[in-house]
């Protein structure tokens, strides 16, 4: 910038000096010194115009330079900005992926403990099903046992010793008399076949007393809200009371009076109300 302004400030005295001697050869003939002098301050004006404008163009350089550096730093600013924003972009990023790799992996071990529940859940269904039907079974068996055992335990005969009468004072001949009462079951002898017969083919709850828990098994004929009939193979149809204290199951799930359905298996506890069979408990088997 320095050796522009020096030669702007030559550029400016050598046209000061050209035009100097236009004006001494149109003028009229001044003197030497008074020539010389209008160079001089020719000179040291086209000088000062220069060092001005020098002066001028270094405080614009500065201001150039001043901006550069401003934009340089605007630059290197914004360079480290972005620097950062991707960081934090690519730190979001694998945030995000990790806690999506979390949330599936948390999701799967939820639905392995849980389909391990429902596993666990049906196996203790069915095995609390096999339990209660094995249950039923064995209790209509010893109820069937039962049923045999009072059916087929034949009447005993009750007698009665034979009674002598004393003789009186005033018989004059001593009589022995012997009375004998008459057996009720003689009659009843020849017809103890049929008897027992008869009592094997109606249901076992005739013969228990009023209060005793009995159990039968057989298929469903009817249903109704307050009561069901079951049909037992080798035995008459069984009429039993429903009340609100009945429970139904299924498969040992809690059920209703609604979900019987004709023709299932099913084994009632029940007890007697004086003759009528009320049941306590309906288990459906499947």
């Amino acid at each position: 910038m320095r050796k522009a302004g020096y030669l702007l400030v030559a550029a400016l005295a050598a046209t000061a000096c050209k035009n100097a001697r236009e004006s001494d050869q149109t003028s009229a003939q001044p003197s030497a010194a008074k020539q010389v002098e209008q160079a001089q301050e020719q000179s040291k004006e086209a000088f000062d115009r220069a060092k001005e404008a020098q002066e001028k163009a270094i405080d614009e350089q500065q201001d150039v330079d001043k901006s550069l550096e401003d934009v340089n730093e605007k630059r290197q600013e914004l360079a480290e900005a972005e620097a950062k924003a991707q960081r934090e972009q690519q730190e979001s990023q694998a945030a995000q992926q990790a806690a999506q790799s979390e949330a599936q992996s948390a999701n799967q071990q939820a639905q392995a403990a849980q389909s391990r529940a429902t596993q666990l859940q049906q196996s203790q269904v069915q095995q609390q099903a096999q339990m209660q039907q094995e249950t039923h079974e064995s209790q209509a068996r010893d109820a069937a046992e039962a049923q045999r055992r009072t059916t087929t335990t034949p009447p005993q005969a009750t007698t009665t010793p034979p009674q002598a009468t004393t003789p009186t004072p005033e018989s004059s001949t001593t009589t022995t008399t012997t009375t004998t009462k008459p057996d009720p079951w003689a009659n009843a002898a020849p017809n103890n076949a049929t008897d027992q017969s008869d009592q094997s083919s109606k249901s076992f709850e005739a013969a228990a007393p009023s209060g005793t828990q009995s159990l039968a098994h057989g298929a469903l004929d009817q249903a109704s809200s307050d009561e069901i009939v079951i049909h037992r193979e080798g035995s008459e149809a069984l009429r039993v009371k429903i009340d609100a204290q009945t429970k139904v199951e299924r498969n040992g799930a809690a059920a209703s009076v609604s979900d019987l359905t004709k023709g299932e298996q099913v084994t009632v506890t029940y007890r007697l109300d004086g003759n009528q069979p009320v049941a306590e408990s309906v288990h459906i088997i499947q």
